[in-house]
């Protein structure tokens, strides 16, 4: 008897956690939704003077096979030598719905080039974002980002920086 009650009393007290969890998160990507909102507002401003570009073919030979003709077909537009917002520490790329921003050092677009297998490596997890995730959410920014920061926040419960998402 008293291991069929211990049971119950895990499962409720599992059930209430996870709920407590789901409601905390909730509230985390509310509450987080200007600041995403004013992330890709400033990595606009900061890159405006840049001239987005679309993919090579060098670069399209290897992005196709994983995601098709996305750079042409859906707009995806990169910024090489961005600048990104304080805040971003060594991150190489980052994608806000059809535009990947990329540091210096990651616009090497030739195959010849010694950097392009690791351009092309950032390239590939930002083309990820952009039609795995942001595409699944019709590139809308508040639905992705809802979606984005509440993963972000179930991600690791008392972890600040999780990685699993980024």
């Amino acid at each position: 008897m008293v291991h069929w009650v211990t049971k119950v009393v895990k499962k409720v007290v599992g059930a209430t956690e996870e709920i407590i969890t789901d409601s905390s998160c909730s509230l985390f990507a509310t509450v987080g939704l200007p600041g995403y909102f004013a992330v890709a507002t400033l990595l606009g401003i900061e890159n405006s003077f840049q001239i987005p570009k679309s993919t090579t073919a060098d670069q399209d030979f290897f992005i196709f096979p994983l995601h098709g003709n996305i750079s042409h077909d859906n707009g995806i537009r990169i910024f090489y030598n961005a600048k990104l917002p304080p805040g971003f520490g060594d991150t190489s790329g980052v994608t806000i719905g059809r535009n990947i921003y990329v540091r210096s050092g990651v616009n090497t677009t030739i195959a010849s080039d010694a950097g392009f297998p690791n351009a092309t490596s950032i390239l590939l997890h930002e083309f990820t974002h952009s039609t795995k995730q942001y595409q699944a959410h019709g590139y809308d920014l508040a639905s992705f980002a809802g979606q984005h920061l509440f993963n972000f926040c179930k991600v690791s419960p008392g972890d600040p920086y999780p990685r699993a998402l980024l």
